[in-house]
């Protein structure tokens, strides 16, 4: 099936494209994970967003922008970038993110869309680019996970406690009142693994699944709880996600763990940090805003504190506005944000790469964006997984140790063995 959809002219960051897309595809739901995989074109996306039933994914680069494109409202539906940034504009030295640039989005050549019945694949065509081949018939298989060999952490315990200390006696002497300390936990494999067949095996349930891949050699996936803002039109929505506490055993457990949250004042803290955020955020770039009562999101292994807010953007308001102004919020960076970020990159040696970065897609009439934590960097025998835990006066170091543990969780229950 060859259907042409749309052929016009558009204007895209002040310069004019021919563009044209075509329906070449329409069945039942495929495995969306084993044909991106058996693609042989790069860079790729996949993208299941939480609490929906709709899969994305996209192969190849028709167009490609270093920033968040700005979309006007009167370009075609069909146009959807995907991608994004590192948790910081600066270029990483750290050679594990090296294929990674700091800011990435691309119109695929190809785009799936997925939902519980239906699989559409579109073929996005700038100018006169020659476009990439794809074969529907092939199924890559997946394989199984190889036995892991050495773990190192970056910064090892003793170290990551001495950060604590230094953060909290920051906190007593400038207007720091809350930083978040990232670690990198380093698994190096017997024989090379394979992304698809980790991402195959992460939870979904209350996440949204990805994986963005440039070459063969790495891939960043990940399964996050947390969105960074979701808009269709001019209607916008953003929540708070923070503080920790792992599922319980039984129900009995569960519901402890759950009350823990909302009575323990180390937590709180934490997450109000975040709300009174978003909450300002909110009303700076809306013409009118609301928000949820404080609740609990359950995750298959963790639970946090959770508020959402939404509104009416302002006009003239863009998705790269929103982005700037968001990232990094209180969960990721700490608050106030220009104390924040500088004490991270004096005191954090290890590059978070899109640790922690806003990652998503953006067309003209929608746009969401995750945040991309619970998140690990596959480099052939090598997983490198990333957790960050939220530091304020009342944190305890040995329990923040424990939460990023927690936090890496969905993984190793992968490949640990009992």
């Amino acid at each position: 099936m060859n259907i042409a959809q749309i052929s016009e002219k558009i204007k895209l960051q002040g310069r004019e494209y021919l563009y044209r897309c075509e329906i070449i595809h329409i069945s039942e739901a495929i495995d969306v994970i084993s044909f991106l995989q058996a693609q042989v074109s790069f860079p790729k996306m996949y993208f299941r967003e939480k609490k929906s039933d709709f899969v994305r994914a996209a192969l190849g680069s028709a167009l490609s922008f270093h920033e968040v494109p700005e979309l006007s409202e009167d370009l075609p539906p069909t146009l959807r970038f995907f991608g994004g940034m590192s948790f910081t504009k600066s270029v990483s030295e750290d050679n594990l993110w090296n294929e990674f640039p700091p800011c990435y989005f691309f119109l695929p050549q190809i785009e799936v869309f997925q939902d519980l019945d239906h699989c559409i694949i579109y073929r996005h065509h700038i100018d006169a680019a020659d476009s990439i081949d794809i074969d529907l018939a092939i199924s890559a298989s997946v394989t199984s996970i190889p036995k892991f060999v050495q773990r190192k952490n970056f910064p090892e315990k003793e170290d990551f406690c001495r950060r604590v200390f230094l953060a909290q006696e920051t906190m007593k002497t400038t207007p720091l009142s809350k930083v978040v300390l990232a670690r990198r936990s380093d698994f190096q494999f017997c024989e090379n693994l394979e992304p698809y067949s980790l991402l195959k095996n992460l939870p979904v349930e209350n996440v949204t699944n990805f994986l963005l891949q440039f070459s063969r050699s790495s891939a960043f996936i990940g399964a996050t709880p947390e969105k960074l803002y979701s808009r269709v039109e001019n209607v916008f929505e953003t929540e708070a996600l923070a503080a920790t506490r792992s599922r319980g055993s039984s129900l009995e457990e569960d519901i402890f763990l759950q009350n823990e949250l909302f009575s323990h004042e180390k937590d709180l803290d934490e997450f109000h940090k975040v709300a009174d955020f978003l909450g300002k955020t909110c009303k700076t770039l809306c013409k009118s805003a609301t928000d949820s009562s404080l609740q609990i999101y359950k995750t298959t292994y963790m639970q946090h504190l959770y508020k959402t807010f939404s509104g009416v953007l302002k006009d003239k308001i863009t998705d790269r506005d929103i982005v700037t102004l968001l990232h990094p919020t209180p969960a990721l960076g700490g608050m106030p944000k220009e104390e924040a970020l500088p004490f991270l990159e004096k005191n954090e040696d290890v590059s978070r790469g899109w640790y922690g970065s806003p990652l998503g897609w953006v067309s003209p009439k929608e746009a969401f964006f995750s945040v991309a934590i619970r998140s690990a960097l596959v480099s052939q025998n090598g997983l490198s997984l990333y957790s960050g835990v939220g530091i304020v006066p009342k944190t305890k170091a040995e329990d923040e140790w424990e939460e990023l543990e927690t936090k890496i969780s969905p993984f190793t229950r992968i490949f640990y063995e009992d």
